[in-house]
């Protein structure tokens, strides 16, 4: 069991002495980790133990569990920061313990560092120096740089420069990225600093480029005056990047966009149009840029951008891919949902209308407030996105029948009745029950002449379903053994995809443990919360079902159904 409080110095001093120190660290809150190594780095300051010597002689091999690990890390961080001795005793002594420990205890170690050296920044120029002499690479000479930097600029500036033309990889990768610091230096430091990152990114280092810009995507973030060279070099490396150093640029945008200047902004997006499904982190990336973009006040080059993206003739990422964008989409308003829904519709591009039913939930059955006045559509547009409505919204009802509407409500009293036969022909044939959606629209956003259209519509409705009650039933169209089997197959494959498709797109599967029951009606599961005995936690089971409306005529008679489908969805624009 953890401990309520931080044990006491004469705790930790007989730990370290018997040999418990790992049992009394079991023991201690993750939060008072920091406070226990300050502790210990105050046993060291009044000489009542070595704790360099301690952890040097410490038995690494026998802290094998990753908890252990991450434990140790958190107490050399508190010690590091409080401890008082040599520098280059204390320097060395963070190199050799970071060994043991690993590359994912760097943080902590470096931050331990960070805070020593602001104790007493007279200590960071001979840091620097000794982690120089050092035989191998090492990942804490940046807090040195940042410390030194912000007490002697012009002398930082020059080791930082030196340092830069090191043939260790990682020390010459932190001082590349420590030249993004000067930006609010004096106006001759900051140039040269920007000068030395233009010349990195147009060199022949792969790694040194792709640091230099990220360096530069930072420093341009912090200040106002871009200078020219550097803006010339990220202007010059956006012509026909290799697939890494697109990342980089476009991970600098994802992140500030909001402070690269308008030219840069341009070429960064032509970049992201050319992100193909295979790219997946520089897909998430662009993403994130497009999310963090204002969808109200941009959304037309928002849409250009995707659009651009989804357009590609080779590989190009779904829209589903676009996850954070398709959010910041529906939940930014129905005015700018419904903007992009019927812009994709009248564009009429084929692969992306077919992903246009991902703006919305699966199956969405909400009621919209969709305007199309903003787009100016003459009548046989407003017919033409009718149609395309029809082919390619089959199973989002919601957004279907609220877009249906808006498009009766832009049209005249005359196109308005075409259009009403056209909607109780094609739509409410196959979905007869949406006419309860068209009432929800009109009670939810009632517009001049409405009620009558939508109460013509249902006369057209009901005297088409009037006329089939009359007719006989005829047995020649039942459907043979053979037919119901593959309609029955047809429909668990449908199934079987939206099972997929809704596993795949759900918060529930990265939370939740996915388990097959033979038999029972509760889900058994054990929490572990440091205690020795697991807590078991039973949960009774509740069954939940959802359903869908499929079209009529799919199933009286399908092969007309694709071919009215198809139809609709290949028609292009009037001129």
């Amino acid at each position: 069991m953890e401990q309520e409080n931080t044990p006491t110095k004469s705790d930790v001093l007989a730990a370290m002495h018997d040999g418990d120190f790992l049992e009394l660290m079991a023991n201690v809150k993750f939060a008072d980790l920091h406070s226990f190594g300050a502790i210990i780095a105050k046993i060291h300051n009044e000489g009542a133990r070595d704790a360099i010597a301690f952890f040097d002689n410490f038995e690494w091999p026998g802290v094998a569990a990753r908890r252990d690990h991450t434990r140790l890390s958190y107490i050399l961080r508190g010690l590091i920061a409080a401890i008082e001795d040599e520098t280059v005793r204390i320097v060395e002594f963070l190199h050799r313990v970071f060994l043991p420990l690993g590359q994912n205890s760097a943080y902590e170690l470096r931050e331990g560092f960070g805070d020593w050296l602001s104790a007493a920044p007279e200590r960071a120029p001979a840091s620097v120096q000794i982690i120089l002499s050092l035989n191998g690479d090492s990942p804490f000479i940046d807090p040195a740089l940042i410390v030194w930097r912000n007490n002697a600029p012009a002398d930082a500036l020059k080791e930082t420069l030196n340092i830069c033309k090191d043939v260790r990889s990682e020390i010459r990768r932190q001082a590349i990225y420590a030249l993004s610091g000067f930006a609010s230096a004096e106006e001759k430091l900051r140039g040269t600093a920007a000068t030395e990152l233009a010349a990195i990114i147009a060199g022949s280092s792969r790694d040194d480029k792709l640091a230099a810009i990220s360096s530069a995507a930072s420093m341009l973030n912090e200040t106002s005056e871009v200078p020219a060279n550097l803006m010339s070099a990220l202007a010059t490396a956006c012509e026909a990047p290799s697939p890494a150093v697109r990342h980089e640029i476009i991970a600098g945008w994802a992140f500030r966009q909001n402070k690269l200047p308008e030219g840069l902004r341009n070429l960064i997006f032509e970049l992201m149009k050319t992100v193909t499904a295979e790219f997946e982190d520089t897909v998430d990336l662009v993403d994130t840029a497009i999310s963090n973009m204002d969808i109200a006040q941009e959304r037309t080059e928002v849409f250009s951008l995707i659009t651009a993206i989804l357009a590609q003739p080779e590989n190009p990422p779904p829209l589903k891919a676009l996850d954070s964008t398709i959010y910041k989409i529906r939940s930014s308003s129905h005015a700018d949902l419904g903007w992009f829904t019927t812009s994709w519709l009248l564009a009429g591009d084929f692969e992306i209308c077919l992903q246009v039913h991902d703006l919305y939930q699966p199956l969405d059955q909400q009621i919209y407030d969709f305007d199309i006045a903003d787009f100016d559509l003459r009548p046989i547009d407003v017919a033409y996105l009718t149609r395309k409505i029809f082919g390619f919204l089959l199973f989002c009802h919601g957004p279907a029948v609220s877009l249906l509407y808006s498009c009766l409500s832009a049209v005249d009293a005359n196109e308005r009745r075409m259009l009403e036969n056209e909607i109780a022909f094609f739509w409410l044939r196959n979905f007869p029950d949406d006419l309860k959606l068209f009432d929800a629209a009109l009670a939810a956003h009632p517009r001049t002449g409405m009620k009558a259209s939508i109460k013509r519509i249902r006369d057209l409705s009901g005297a088409y379903e009037d006329e089939l009650k009359k007719l006989p039933r005829n047995p020649a169209l039942r459907p043979s053994p053979l037919e119901r089997q593959v309609q029955a197959e047809i429909a668990r494959d449908q199934h079987a995809e939206i099972m997929k498709s809704a596993k795949r797109n759900s918060i529930l599967s990265s939370i939740v443990q996915e388990s097959v029951l033979l038999y029972g009606r509760t889900s058994i599961s054990y929490i572990y919360n440091g205690s020795d005995q697991p807590v078991r936690q039973v949960i009774p089971l509740k069954s939940f079902e959802t359903s869908a409306a499929l079209p009529r005529m799919d199933g009286l008679y399908p092969a007309r159904f694709s071919y009215i489908v198809q139809h609709f969805r290949n028609e292009r624009r009037p001129n």
